[in-house]
């Protein structure tokens, strides 16, 4: 979907495709576009480099109610967004992302579940659903925050009434990871982080940030350097949480 164009995809099935590049399954750009997707199925696909089920270059993304399972890439497992798209998720389910499908010890690198940057001033949030069993060789097993380049004004990524579970990363932010440039903000809502694992930031890992965690459980998660369930080296403010 490029240019001005816009797509109202509902109840489809986007399974085993391949991209040479980005969006094994829905490649979305151009600052026009506009892709919803409603009760959909993204699965076991493939981009080389940049979201192995969805990539969002540009424009506006929208998902409600969909399953994306078992895509790969190196970059944003089932979802990648770059900082020119707004992206809202709703309903989700997002699990078993970040695996190479004909090698299972190849991980995507960054996001295994979602990769979102928030470099400028676009709407990006994810709530009410459940990103679970995702894996990332680096950074943020079920989501990688970044803040790319440098903004004058920080946009809040907000994550709502999610399940954060069972994600893995091989060094930080097993469940979420954020990074990069103190422009980034993150609102953690009502979360449950629980059950994930990674070197560093077992539930939550967040770097030159400013993250705020407001009603939400971090239990059980697992650090092997530091910070089973939080590690941060940033502006983190918890508010009502356990």
């Amino acid at each position: 979907v490029v240019g001005d164009s816009s797509a109202s995809l509902v109840d489809c099935t986007f399974a085993g495709n391949t991209a040479s590049r980005d969006g094994g399954g829905l490649y979305a750009s151009g600052n026009g576009s506009n892709v919803t997707m409603t009760g959909g199925v993204v699965q076991n696909n493939h981009g080389s480099t940049n979201g192995g089920g969805i990539t969002a270059y540009a424009g506006t993304l929208i998902l409600r109610a969909s399953v994306l399972h078992g895509n790969y890439a190196a970059y944003g497992g089932a979802v990648f967004a770059t900082k020119f798209a707004d992206v809202t998720i709703e309903d989700c389910t997002i699990e078993a992302n970040g695996q190479h499908r004909s090698d299972p010890n190849v991980r995507t690198i960054w996001g295994g579940g979602v990769w979102l940057d928030t470099a400028l001033d676009r709407s990006q949030s994810i709530a009410r659903s459940i990103i679970r069993n995702n894996k990332a060789a680096q950074n943020g097993g079920g989501i990688d925050v970044i803040a790319e380049g440098s903004s004058p004004v920080g946009v809040p990524v907000t994550i709502e009434s999610c399940v954060i579970a069972g994600n893995v990363s091989g060094s930080y932010g097993g469940g979420i990871s954020a990074r990069y440039g103190s422009a980034l903000q993150l609102r953690l809502l009502n979360c449950t982080v629980a059950g994930n694992e990674a070197s560093n930031g077992g539930g939550l890992w967040s770097m030159a940030s400013q993250v705020t965690v407001d009603n939400s459980i971090f239990w059980g998660n697992t650090a092997s350097t530091r910070g089973p369930q939080i590690s941060t080296a940033s502006d983190t403010t918890l508010r009502f949480s356990d």
